[in-house]
């Protein structure tokens, strides 16, 4: 069992975007749009909710932009609780219909490090089992919609392109953490 960090920073983890180094398959973005991946967050002006911009590009780094404006992709995520790593995404038409917490999915920050220079990300408890002894868990990786909530890990970091000694570094505390990486994908940049 894993939780989220209970010291986040809110307004340090979002004053600058995120590349994404490493990540699974997850219902909304298959391996083929694993290049350029990016996550900006900026805080909404009259609202406690944030907005999350993500983006990708299809089959090749510069290649066709995927899932970045407009109806379902346009997210917002507000703070479970404030202080802690535990937030709620969701897309923003929900939240002016009054449903975001109803439809809203998990979204942890297991850990950062201490700069803010790295952070890693999951989509709620990792529920499936990948290895036995010792035991290791990860998050599912469906295919249909239904399954996007409690889907999705991330390793997160401010640079474009991260040396191996940091992306060991986080692979290494989600294992201590009992997370299992061997499903994580590498992200071109």
């Amino acid at each position: 069992v894993v939780s989220p960090v209970d010291d986040l920073d809110l307004d340090k983890y979002i004053e600058k975007s995120w590349f994404v180094q490493m990540q699974q398959v997850n219902p909304y973005q298959a391996e083929d749009q694993l290049f350029c991946v990016t996550a900006t967050y900026s805080k909404q002006e009259d609202s406690s909710y944030i907005k999350v911009q993500n983006y990708a590009n299809q089959d090749e780094v510069n290649g066709s932009p995927v899932g970045t404006e407009g109806g379902f992709s346009d997210l917002c995520a507000k703070q479970k609780e404030e202080g802690t790593g535990e937030l709620a995404v969701a897309p923003c038409l929900f939240t002016n219909l009054g449903l975001f917490d109803f439809i809203a999915g998990p979204y942890w920050v297991l850990a950062v490090d201490a700069d803010y220079t790295w952070a890693i990300i999951s989509g709620g408890q990792p529920t499936e089992v990948e290895q036995e002894d010792p035991v290791l868990c990860t998050t599912k990786e469906g295919d249909s919609f239904l399954d996007t909530n409690g889907s999705g890990l991330w390793l997160f970091t401010r640079e474009k392109i991260a040396d191996q000694a940091t992306i060991d570094a986080m692979k290494n505390t989600l294992e201590s953490l009992g997370v299992f990486t061997g499903n994580l994908k590498k992200v071109e940049q």
